[in-house]
């Protein structure tokens, strides 16, 4: 199941890769924690910004239709974001209505940038408007982290390049 976190309380993702992907086994530890309803979005390495503009679209359809069939399987459980070929910014609109419209999904998850864009870049500007208009929530996930290659010894991105790539690419 892409995008599985662990219930409130753990302070780690389960040990057996199953766990993470399994809905059946997803929704026994969440009643297990007390979780009522999870959110689903795809792992930020999928956001594949760095594709050809079609083969993002395409990578993205097929995510948006795998949440989109699991939160149709447990409508009360699941919550869906999508995700969007932001390297195109007319490709996405086109995904963001059909997430919504079609699909179902309450929003989408986006990454803290796209290639060379910062999110305050005006070519994005009309998948925000979109988003709006639809009532579509957006989650921003920062990836990609700065100074990584500084910091892989200790995989340190993950624990001080996050905070500090939210900070920056939230900066025009």
């Amino acid at each position: 199941m892409p995008g599985a976190h662990a219930p409130r309380g753990r302070n780690r993702l389960p040990r057996d890769r199953e766990q993470r992907w399994d809905a059946t086994q997803r929704l026994r530890e969440c009643d297990d924690a007390g979780v009522g309803a999870q959110v689903l979005s795809t792992v930020p390495v999928l956001f594949a910004y760095q594709l050809p503009p079609q083969r993002g679209q395409d990578l993205a359809r097929l995510l948006n239709d795998s949440i989109a069939s699991l939160c149709r399987e447990h409508p009360r459980r699941f919550i869906g974001l999508g995700t969007l070929p932001l390297q195109s910014p007319d490709l996405a609109l086109r995904e963001l209505d059909r997430c919504i419209g079609e699909l179902g999904l309450a929003g989408v998850e986006i990454g803290s940038h796209v290639n060379a864009w910062n999110l305050s870049d005006p070519a994005l500007f009309p998948v925000f408007a979109r988003a709006s208009g639809l009532g579509a929530a957006i989650f921003v996930h920062p990836w990609d982290m700065m100074g990584e290659e500084r910091m892989r010894k200790y995989w340190l991105p993950g624990w001080s390049g996050c905070r500090r790539k939210s900070r920056w690419r939230s900066v025009p």
